[in-house]
């Protein structure tokens, strides 16, 4: 009989600079999950990326709910069921639209994620608004060139935008959502759907941070930004490394002896 030493734990993993290199997943990642879900434990991802590219690259090593788009959608792709949702309202795109009257054609990119898993995409100048009109969109990104323009309108946007959740996922890139969720409302959504009692959290960047401060424990890689690192107790491996392997390695150790 399998030890079910991880029943009622749930690890909710990152997937870009976290669990994947790209499209690469170090194969002792892969390996330490199957063990751990063998061992009774739920796992899942929590990403920026839509459910159809999760699909294509997991190929059904979750046995929990993705959470997609940066927190806007809880999907169960066992089932084919949509379990939680926010898309943005019909004011989505106003952000592009101040960006692109201040600053007109400059390097900046704008990707659209609509709820059908299409991605709406352009640079700035370009970005078709008449396309966008009728989609259920969910969230939306903003790509600088230069790490400095991108910190410049993290502080600029948010003050102009307040109904809209702004967070970081990578040096140069800006994403905004609706404020009602984002991942840290979508962990703990997910383990009050699944009635686990502990929630282990890992991530690398600043819009997994609301993620990181839900989780009963958290966790970060040795390539995650200094904030990430902040939170976690112990930082991990890096992410070439196998950063969940690393994890759940160490994982017994921060577990509760009655659990």
């Amino acid at each position: 009989m399998t030890n079910k030493r991880f029943e009622g734990v749930l690890i909710c993993s990152d997937m870009d600079g976290t669990f994947a290199i790209g499209k690469s997943i170090p194969q002792n990642n892969i390996d330490a999950v199957k063990s751990f879900c063998e061992q009774g434990g739920k796992f899942t991802i929590s990403s920026g990326r839509q459910a159809a590219y999760l699909d294509d690259l997991l190929g059904g090593l979750c046995n929990a709910p993705y959470i997609c788009l940066n927190g806007t959608m809880i999907y169960d792709q066992i089932n084919g069921k949509v379990l939680l949702e926010e898309p943005l309202d019909s004011d989505a795109l106003e952000p592009v639209r101040y960006l692109s009257e201040k600053y007109g054609a400059c390097p900046l990119y704008v990707v659209a994620y609509t709820k059908s898993d299409v991605a709406i995409e352009a640079p700035l100048e370009m970005f078709p608004f008449e396309e966008c009109q009728g989609k259920t969109i969910m969230k939306v990104v903003i790509a600088w060139k230069e790490e400095v323009n991108n910190l410049n309108i993290q502080t600029e946007l948010p003050q102009r935008f307040p109904q809209f959740a702004f967070s970081r996922s990578w040096w140069t890139g800006l994403e905004y959502y609706s404020r009602k969720v984002g991942k840290g409302v979508c962990v703990k959504w997910l383990k009050s759907y699944l009635g686990v009692h502990t929630l282990v959290c890992v991530g690398d960047f600043e819009n997994d941070i609301s993620m990181l401060q839900s989780a009963d424990i958290a966790f970060a890689p040795e390539n995650a930004c200094p904030e990430v690192k902040a939170l976690s107790p112990v930082v991990l491996c890096d992410v070439e490394n196998g950063t969940l392997a690393d994890l759940i390695e160490k994982l017994p150790d921060y577990l509760l002896p009655n659990r």
